[in-house]
């Protein structure tokens, strides 16, 4: 796999690089093939049910890090950040939307894309349409098997 390791993504992780598995001092090919790595891991045709959280934590890194401009301004914040003092309470955890209210989308959500998209391959193993294929092959055999039960009915009734 590209030679870098995968890794389980947790929600928890604090930094892009660390949900990528990669070093910040690495580059955009090493960036690029940890991603990739990782969104076939976390794919929702080929993981889990509850790999969606995996694969939005991938995405939303993956978004960041792969421009130039977006990383140097996110690696600006990453060493202007400072630990909290231990006497300040903890945060609290954002109070979650409740099922009538559609959940926020991110910050990055309307801006347009930037990347050259023949650059990028389909993340899927071909699974979803080795699926979809067989089922039109069962759905077509089953027509031609009622057509032909109706033609053999027709022809049986009229002599």
């Amino acid at each position: 796999m590209r030679g870098s390791k995968l890794i389980r993504v947790t929600p928890g992780t604090t930094t892009h690089y660390q949900r990528l598995g990669v070093a910040p001092t690495a580059t955009q090919p090493e960036i690029r093939a940890a991603y990739r790595d990782l969104a076939r891991l976390h794919h929702p045709d080929v993981s889990d049910a509850d790999a969606d959280a995996a694969m939005v934590a991938v995405n939303e890194a993956w978004y960041v890090l792969r421009d130039p401009a977006r990383r140097a301004a996110y690696d600006a914040t990453m060493r202007s950040a400072r630990p909290t003092p231990p006497e300040s309470p903890p945060p609290r955890a954002p109070a979650e939307p409740s099922a009538d209210e559609p959940r926020p989308r991110p910050a990055w959500w309307n801006e347009p894309l930037t990347d050259d998209p023949r650059l990028d391959v389909p993340l899927t193993d071909g699974r979803a349409v080795r699926t979809f294929a067989f089922l039109v092959a069962i759905a077509a055999s089953l027509a031609i098997a009622a057509l032909t039960a109706l033609f053999a009915y027709a022809i049986l009734w009229s002599n």
